[in-house]
């Protein structure tokens, strides 16, 4: 027989809580240390409204997960600094869910050196970052927690687990929910302190088990911790020494070169308060959505750049705010893509001269004119096409990589244009401090709707409508290369649009992306 002793609810169940309950029961755990044994009771979570530990199991609906509660507590401490501070996913997709599953599925390709490293890392993240490797044996939702931007993002995996054949089914579904980081650290904070201090007064409390794990919850508050959490939040996770002296190399390079409204905050790290999360400057944000291998003479070059090219003009405001306006009316049930792509027509209408249909659509012009300043530069990373950034200041900037592996071509800086101002008008919202360099290290969300935004911007259905010759299946190679030459478009980006609007079939487009061979 089991009987509820205690409880205790931190947060709001219609946004984010935690609830841990303690649970006297005689069930023969002999061969469990007493501590754990002390801590036997139930968690559940709430995330946007909706309670991931919720089940069904043999036909019964259970609102909890009933196990030893210490090792969840421990794990999340353990663990706290990538928990809440480490954006970069082992693949690249739109949610840490989807990354795991790409991993797992990659894992039964035929294993070599590179993919045993590749499969190690994949592990090592989950064990950060999914639930189940909080209390191995409980029965949680396979829930996986990291950071995006100044929020935190929660999404569930494969249900049921690989391999379970005991009938559990989560009721929460897929979900993929973003929230800010400064809340869920604070209640995660309260839920597992007025926990460990409830277990202090029990008749375990003999064992100094509890006090120490209570002793380095309260350490995260330290000061000592920032320059970990920016090391994880640039992507250099556990190679904090590799960083710092990154850091400091870039921190001499440019000390001295006014570098001060680009940062937002100096390279070293003067934080003195209690935080119990942690936001990144510029630069941490860059070496995130660069490539791993980021060398230090990359982001002193972009600053370098960024300086040079500087223009002093408070527009970021003014951009998100078109932004917002963009999306008052929820796009629901869309991919990024079907949602980028509304959203580049809705931006075409607004900046275009009130949808004037002069084609090819003078994209530079309309970035120059939007207050947005325009720089270019080589960065040892090919696959990097630009970098977006909103400075300290309230400027705005593109930054266009001269070495993007495709080339310079016009259209390729053109649909570079476009693709970059989707970023300064809708991705602004992810962090008080903004950088992306558009490449493989982006999230991938951003990146699709991007591409979709840029594609319907340059070659609306009205400009469309108006330069193609006869209906768009009707049409051969030529005639479509010289409507791709009209747009300022290559003709992949054309032939990918028309399939997207559906005025060309799958199959015609992959027909006549092949004749470029």
């Amino acid at each position: 027989m089991s009987s509820l002793y205690w409880r205790y609810l931190a947060g709001n169940t219609a946004e984010f809580a935690v609830e841990f309950s303690l649970i006297e029961d005689d069930i023969d755990d002999w061969m469990v240390d007493p501590e754990t044994r002390n801590s036997w009771g139930s968690f559940a979570m709430w995330v946007d409204g909706v309670n991931v530990c919720d089940h069904v199991s043999q036909g019964e609906n259970i609102r909890a997960t009933h196990w030893y509660l210490l090792p969840i507590a421990e794990w999340f401490i353990a663990n706290w600094d990538p928990i809440l501070h480490e954006e970069r996913m082992p693949s690249s997709s739109i949610d840490a869910a989807s990354s795991a599953r790409r991993s797992n599925i990659a894992s039964y390709s035929e294993p070599d050196e590179r993919w045993l490293e590749s499969a190690e890392k994949a592990y090592q993240w989950e064990e950060r970052h999914s639930l189940r490797f909080a209390a191995p044996g409980a029965i949680l939702p396979d829930l996986f927690i990291r950071r995006y931007g100044d929020s935190i993002e929660f999404s569930t995996g494969l249900e049921p687990p690989a391999g379970d054949s005991s009938g559990v089914k989560f009721s929460c579904g897929s979900i993929s929910s973003r929230i800010s980081a400064a809340n869920i650290a604070e209640i995660l904070f309260d839920g597992i302190d007025s926990l460990l201090r409830k277990l202090l007064t029990t008749d375990a409390a003999q064992s100094d088990t509890y006090r120490e794990l209570l002793a380095s919850l309260h350490s995260v508050r330290s000061a000592a911790r920032k320059p970990h959490r920016v090391a994880w939040l640039s992507g250099a996770g556990e190679r904090i020494e590799q960083f710092s002296e990154l850091w400091q190399e870039v921190h001499d390079a440019l000390q001295h070169e006014g570098s001060e409204a680009f940062f937002g905050t100096t390279l070293d790290h003067p934080i003195s308060d209690e935080s119990l999360v942690a936001t990144a400057p510029l630069a941490a944000l860059l070496f995130g959505s660069l490539s791993p291998e980021i060398t230090a003479e990359d982001v002193v070059g972009l600053y370098r750049s960024a300086i040079e090219t500087h223009v002093r003009k408070p527009v970021a405001d003014k951009l998100a705010e078109l932004g917002r306006t963009l999306t008052e009316e929820p796009i629901i049930g869309l991919t990024p893509g079907e949602a980028g792509s509304i959203l580049g027509e809705q931006a075409w209408r607004i900046l275009s001269s009130r949808g004037a249909s002069s084609h090819p659509v003078p994209i530079e012009d309309i970035v120059t004119q939007a207050g947005i300043s325009l720089g270019r530069l080589d960065l040892s990373d090919h696959n990097i096409r630009a970098v977006s950034i909103v400075c300290s200041d309230k400027s705005a900037q593109i930054m266009l990589n001269g070495a993007y592996r495709p080339g310079r071509t016009v259209a390729i800086e053109r649909f570079t244009l476009a693709h970059e101002l989707a970023h300064l008008l809708l991705d602004q919202e992810r962090a008080a401090q903004f950088a992306v360099a558009s490449g493989p290290w982006a999230p991938q969300d951003i990146e699709q709707r991007a591409n979709a935004f840029a594609a319907s911007f340059l070659m609306p259905v009205e400009i469309l409508d108006a330069v193609l010759p006869a209906p768009a299946d009707q049409l051969e190679s030529r005639e479509l290369r010289e409507v791709a030459r009209i747009l300022g478009v290559s003709f992949t980006a054309l032939a990918r649009r028309l399939q997207n609007l559906g005025r060309i079939t799958l199959e015609d487009t992959e027909r006549l992306v092949e004749t470029l061979g």
